[in-house]
């Protein structure tokens, strides 16, 4: 693991105790990451209406809460550096999915994220840390799967589509429905 600070044992998080209440948390573990995985310290965090409901409706001890993230790369495991698309030092957003039962300690309330690199993108110039949020990751992550998996429509960010094809997008005006618009663009 490439890392550039001294990274501390423990730290604070949002998780769900009893009845899926949120309550802030001292003294949890930074667990160690897997050779895909990178290390972000949190600069600055998103409010999602799932952070909110998840808990409520499927209250689940233990369970750390918190998805869309900024914050600057501290280390990253081994695939992730012989991948060289990020670095330590760098400036990223992105997302995780928070009160995920199938990996408790996946949430962006806390104090440093362990994440995907497939989920967690360079921050564009002119973006402030603090801002850096409201791109949502998860919005990205969501439409991909929405638009290029499920509809399975034609192009990718790297090659956009030949053919156009019409889309309706029913909430255009929303956050996320902005960003749908721009996507089926492609």
């Amino acid at each position: 693991m490439a890392s550039q600070n001294d990274i501390p044992s423990s730290q604070t998080a949002i998780i769900q105790h009893k009845g899926g209440i949120l309550r802030i948390t001292h003294d949890l573990p930074i667990h160690e990451l897997e050779p895909h995985q990178i290390l972000v310290k949190t600069a600055s965090v998103a409010l999602n209406p799932c952070d909110f409901k998840m808990p409520l409706r499927f209250p689940t001890p233990g369970l750390w809460d918190g998805c869309d993230f900024s914050g600057t790369v501290v280390a990253l495991g081994s695939k992730a550096v012989e991948e060289g698309r990020l670095r330590v030092g760098d400036l990223v957003f992105g997302a995780v999915q928070g009160s995920n039962r199938l990996h408790p300690t996946s949430g962006a309330y806390c104090e440093y994220i362990r994440t995907e690199p497939d989920y967690t993108f360079q921050i564009p110039k002119g973006i402030a840390l603090k801002d850096a949020p409201a791109l949502s990751g998860t919005a990205i992550a969501t439409l991909g799967v929405a638009l290029f998996w499920s509809l399975q429509l034609p192009g990718t960010f790297e090659s956009p589509a030949v053919k156009s094809e019409d889309v309706l997008v029913y909430g255009g005006s929303s956050t996320v429905g902005l960003l749908a618009i721009q996507m089926v663009k492609l």
